[in-house]
């Protein structure tokens, strides 16, 4: 498990410490990684050459992935690379149509080529992933619209973006952490 961490949950030492102790206990290594702010959406491009370098190190190791869940569009990017180089399938957990919220926020206008590059990474990841996951199923039923080539008989799947408050379960973890199940 990578991610990104902002500064002040890398400063709780014993929270980090807590938290590699139980994804241990379920058999993942984290690689916690400093997360750095930066205008949108210029920050997470920052992140690429550290996510490449790290990815490739790991890669190293005896016990490689058999599958790579990507959260967002460029680490999908880099599960994209390591598909088309190594093999290894990816799941593309796109939570969100990305480059429709950059240009609604107005970050973002169509036809440029950063516009152009997302776009193809998007088509690119969604016609190669092994599956694709989103929040809404209003969003699998426009990409299915927009993008039938790319979603062809693949598995996908959308999380409701609200909570069941009847199945969920509260479990305490050190330190005040609190997960649901």
């Amino acid at each position: 498990l990578i991610s990104s961490e902002k500064p002040q949950d890398l400063s709780k030492p014993q929270t980090l410490v807590s938290m590699q102790a139980l994804c241990a206990s379920y058999g993942f290594r984290w690689i916690s990684l400093r997360f750095r702010a930066q205008s949108r959406p210029f920050a997470a491009f920052g992140a690429i050459p550290t996510l490449v370098l790290v990815a490739l190190w790991q890669w190293r190791l005896a016990s490689r992935p058999q599958l790579v869940h990507a959260r967002s569009y460029l680490p999908a990017g880099l599960a994209l690379l390591l598909h088309r180089f190594m093999g290894v399938p990816f799941l593309f957990d796109m939570r969100a149509l990305w480059l429709e919220e950059l240009i609604s926020a107005v970050q973002l206008r169509r036809g440029p080529c950063l516009h152009r590059c997302i776009d193809w990474l998007e088509r690119r990841c969604l016609a190669e992933a092994a599956s694709v996951v989103s929040l809404t199923q209003a969003a699998m039923v426009h990409l299915q619209h927009q993008m039938p080539s790319q979603l062809a008989g693949k598995p996908s799947a959308f999380i409701p973006t609200c909570a069941d408050l009847e199945r969920l379960t509260r479990v305490s973890l050190p330190q005040g952490l609190i997960l649901s199940c």
